[in-house]
């Protein structure tokens, strides 16, 4: 893993993004997951030719995948704040966290992964 300003910098990008970006995709997948064993014995994304990276730019699914173990997790529409048609996600481990991460972006999948590596980031020491 990488360290806070990494991940928070990764956590800005998503809420920035106004769709999918598989680059940065492939920066999640390097700095963003704790068990590199998701992606098998040869992950390296600097090498990947292909797309074969899980994208949680671009899919809810690919992007729970980023919430850490043991944490809540919530993602929706935000109804207030900058943009009421904006999304917003919140990640909170009660037993780490004083209050939850929390993240809003242009999709559902985006914001959770912003809110997801903000969490990872605030349970850093």
């Amino acid at each position: 893993m990488t360290d806070k300003q990494t991940l928070l910098a990764l956590a800005a990008r998503c809420e920035a993004a106004t769709c999918a970006d598989y680059a940065l995709d492939l920066e999640i997948a390097e700095y963003g997951y704790q068990n590199d064993a998701l992606f098998g014995v040869n992950y390296d994304p600097r090498l990947w030719m292909e797309r074969n990276c899980w994208e949680p730019t671009a899919s809810l699914d690919a992007a729970m995948t980023l919430v850490p173990i043991e944490c809540y997790w919530q993602a929706g529409h935000d109804g207030e704040g900058r943009d009421p048609s904006m999304f917003a996600a919140r990640v909170f481990d009660p037993m780490i966290m004083k209050r939850p991460a929390t993240a809003v972006a242009e999709t559902p999948s985006l914001a959770l992964c912003a809110a997801c590596l903000r969490a990872r980031a605030g349970a850093m020491p």
